[in-house]
Formats: C-alpha cells, structure tokens, sequence
C-alpha cells in the first residue's frame, strides 16, 4: 500500500503533509480557471478525482486537500481552518485573516512536481520530510 508525501518546497512552510492513495476522496485545484499541474499530479498519485474549484467546490466531507496558489490571503487559512490538508504552490508562510488556523501539520507552501513523492506505507514511518531552518514565519494580517 502507497501514500503520498507532500513536503514544502523552496522557502516554503509546513513539514510535510501525508495523503492516502485511494481514499474515494477529491482533490480540489482552486488556482484559477485551469487546474494546476501539481493538483493534476497529487490527484494522479493518490487516484482521486480532482475538481477545479472554480467551476465546482464539493463538500468539505469529500475532500482529500486542497491545492492554492494564494499569496497571503483568505484562501490561505479557509481550508486549514476546516481540517483539510492545504498545498499552496507559492512559498507563502502563515499570512492573512485566518493565519492562526494554518499549522505545520495541515499546511505546505512552496510546492512544485519535485516535492511530491509516492511512498510505500510500511516505509512511511522511518521517512521524514527534509526541514531546513528558516526565520520564524511573519504573520500578516489585514
């Protein structure tokens, strides 16, 4: 059995989010009028569905994350805040209204195709996302 491992990219945030293969469940591209292509890959690897968000927004329920490509705004922290995992392909640290709602655990930033990483589940425990030190996140709010 696989998972899929979502570490943070280049000056990104978060230590890296664990998605299932398989779980029924959707994969959700709010980035614009096209679907991203690292939303197209996540949905690929974990063989969910995936919805462009600008067209159709599923139930919270039936979502597996969500893919943004925010830079400090509401979109940010509207997913977090609801428990779902949140992949934002800017860098963009713990910003906007609903900052406090974005952890390390439900949020990655700064992800492109080379972050994502098919894992076999009995190997899982032992891999960790590779952090690197960074200055401590601004927060920003409006």
């Amino acid at each position: 059995m696989n998972t899929v491992l979502i570490p943070p990219g280049p000056g990104g945030y978060g230590k890296g989010l664990w998605l299932p293969v398989a779980s029924g469940k959707k994969v959700l591209s709010l980035t614009g009028r096209e679907i991203h292509p690292v939303a197209i890959e996540i949905g690929a690897l974990t063989e969910s569905e995936i919805i462009n968000g600008f067209a159709s927004i599923p139930p919270d329920e039936e979502l597996l994350c969500v893919v943004i490509n925010c830079a400090g705004s509401l979109r940010c922290g509207l997913y977090p805040q609801k428990g779902i995992p949140t992949i934002n392909v800017l860098p963009t640290w713990r910003a906007g209204p609903l900052a406090h709602f974005i952890t390390e655990d439900n949020y990655v930033s700064g992800v492109t195709m080379e972050q994502l990483v098919l894992v076999d589940t009995a190997e899982a425990p032992d891999i960790k996302p590779e952090t690197t030190q960074e200055p401590a996140p601004r927060i920003v709010t409006t």
